[in-house]
């Protein structure tokens, strides 16, 4: 077993923003209404929701884990090893087959591969999948440029698949960060 880690900690914030510019309608010296419209984006939390929504983990529930079962991150350099999701495609798996993580991390870079991170952005979505049987998927979400996910305790999928990510649309590549952990 290689080097045990402490605890996994994460968490996730969601605000849903109203935009608005405001009107102001005032009376002149001569008693005529005159109405100003701000040239100021405001937001506010949409009324319906009327709040941020969050939530955090720290768990230790999974200790010790090891830092042999961590994929896409090097064991001693703390450098990402980017996923290269191809422009033609192609589904780039996120991890093993028929494997059970405590933790799984898929961010889109936006940016294009190029021998690792690369300096060109790229604007499509990374989509997430589950493959349910053999080149067969299931599509769970789609990331936008510098979007990320969590998911903690992913269950073993059947023999021969995997979580997987594909390009969206458009013809580049997408430069993929992403951390398993066993």
């Amino acid at each position: 077993m290689g080097t045990p880690i402490d605890h996994v900690k994460y968490q996730v914030s969601l605000d849903i923003v109203d935009e608005y510019t405001e009107d102001i309608t005032y009376n002149d010296d001569a008693g005529v209404a005159i109405t100003h419209t701000s040239d100021t984006v405001r937001g506010r939390h949409f009324t319906e929701v009327g709040k941020t929504l969050g939530g955090g983990v720290s768990s230790s529930s999974h200790i010790p884990l090891a830092l042999t079962g961590i994929v896409g991150y090097g064991t001693t350099d703390g450098a990402a090893d980017y996923g290269n999701v191809l422009g033609d495609g192609t589904h780039f798996a996120i991890g093993a087959e028929a494997t059970a993580y405590d933790v799984m991390f898929i961010k889109h870079t936006g940016f294009e591969y190029d021998s690792g991170l690369g300096t060109t952005a790229n604007t499509n979505k990374l989509d997430v999948f589950i493959e349910t049987a053999a080149n067969t998927y299931f599509k769970i979400c789609s990331l936008n440029p510098g979007g990320a996910i969590v998911l903690p305790n992913t269950p073993a999928l059947v023999s021969a698949c995997t979580f997987m990510v594909a390009r969206n649309a458009g013809s580049e590549s997408i430069a993929v960060e992403y951390l398993v952990i066993t």
